[in-house]
Order: C-alpha cells, then structure tokens, then sequence
C-alpha cells in the first residue's frame, strides 16, 4: 500500500474568537457582532450541535478544554480551512503532538470529514450523568454571554422590536450604541392604550377632574378583561 505524498492540518482556535462568524450561519448581524434577539433559538439549536458534534455543514469539530495538552479554552478546529504539508514533515508533527482524540471520537471527525451519512456510536452529552445540565450551561455561556458593547470577541442579542424601529426611521444601526437604541423602545401596548384612553376621555369630558380620570385608568389597568384585550390585539 503507497503512502500518501501529504498530510492536511487544520487550525484550531478559541471558540469564543469565531463566535461572531459562526453565528452568521444563523443569523444576518444587525449592529457589529449584535444580532435579533429572535435568531437566539437558532444560535442555541447551533450551539447544540457543535457541542455534541453533529454539525455537518460548517466543518468544524468541537474540543474540550484539556490543560495537559495546553488547550485551555474551549475550542473549535476549523475543518474547511486546512494547510497541506509534505508527508516527509510525518515524524516532526507527530514530535510536537500534544495529544490526541479517542477512538470513537477519531471516528466521528473521520466522518465529519468524508461528509458521510452513518453516524458513529460517540455519546452525546444526554448519555452522561448530569450532561444535559452541562450542556445547557455550556450553551448559555457561549450563546448570551454578558456582553455590552460590540468587539471581535462579543456577541449579543438585540430586540427584533428595536431593529425594525431604528430601520424605519433611517438611522444607522452602527452609529447607534446600546443605550440610544434603547430610547427607541416604545411604552409597553398597556401604557399606550391608556395613555389613548385618558387623551380621549379628556378632550370628550373636559370638565372631569383629572383624580376621576386616573381613577378610571387605574380601574381599566387592572381590569383582566381588558388587559387580555390587549394581549389579542396589540396597538401598533
């Protein structure tokens, strides 16, 4: 059996770096590395699948961090950008190898790899005691970590609601930060509809005191039959 003349390495980096990028492939940014809030799920459905290393499309593979191989964070090798080198350079990588994958994890990089069908027998996280907790908080870390401003290294989340409204009045979501996109936000639909309701029953009733008034909105705010109205059929 011939040898092969080359051998195909890949390069591997801090998860938490190619956040951003992996989370274009589930959502379209709307301000730096800051995204609808309603794509989250997806992030978190993605998330899930590279942890438990049955993402097929994007070609990377998920490592644990291990200090005895120097790998302290969590990580990703990228399996869609690889550097060949001559097999000749065989005994000078195994020399600087770290460490290596189990069997059955050599199998499911294997079969990440060829683009296969079967999916070998590697345990996912639901097999381990406490696993699914594990995971759950490894998703959340990843997914909506405590970010307030936008860099290379931090993702977040804004609200669909805020996007549209900055989109419709023409401003420019990069020059907006956090806190002027925030004023956008409009009063809850409650506060709106009885702010609707006082303008009304004032310009109908003006000789109503304004203590009568507030009586009323404090009566229509608490009233469940309204307010489950208002759930139906929001106020735009």
């Amino acid at each position: 059996m011939s040898k092969a003349s080359y051998i195909t390495l890949a390069p591997v980096r801090p998860l938490a770096m190619v956040m951003p990028k992996l989370l274009q492939h589930v959502s379209k940014p709307v301000k730096g590395n800051f995204f609808r809030k309603s794509h989250l799920v997806n992030a978190r459905e993605l998330l899930e699948r590279v942890f438990n290393q049955n993402e097929q499309s994007i070609g990377i593979f998920f490592l644990h961090p291990d200090a005895d191989i120097s790998l302290g964070v969590e990580s990703v090798a990228l399996l869609r950008i690889t550097v060949t080198v001559k097999s000749s350079h065989y005994q000078l990588l195994t020399a600087a190898r770290t460490g290596r994958l189990r069997e059955e994890f050599q199998a499911k990089l294997g079969w990440l790899l060829g683009n296969l069908y079967n999916r070998p027998a590697t345990p996912d996280w639901n097999e381990y005691e406490g696993g699914p907790e594990q995971l759950k908080k490894l998703i959340n870390r990843f997914a909506q970590p405590e970010a307030t401003s936008a860099n290379d290294k931090e993702i977040g989340w804004i609200d669909d609601v805020l996007v549209d409204i900055a989109q419709k009045l023409g401003k420019r979501l990069e020059d907006l930060d956090l806190a002027d996109l925030e004023t956008l936000r409009p009063s809850p639909v409650l506060d709106r509809a009885l702010e609707a309701v006082r303008q009304q029953v004032e310009t109908v009733f003006p000789e109503l005191e304004k203590d009568g008034v507030q009586k009323l909105l404090n009566r229509l705010r608490n009233n469940g039959k309204f307010t489950k109205l208002l759930t139906k059929e929001p106020i735009p």
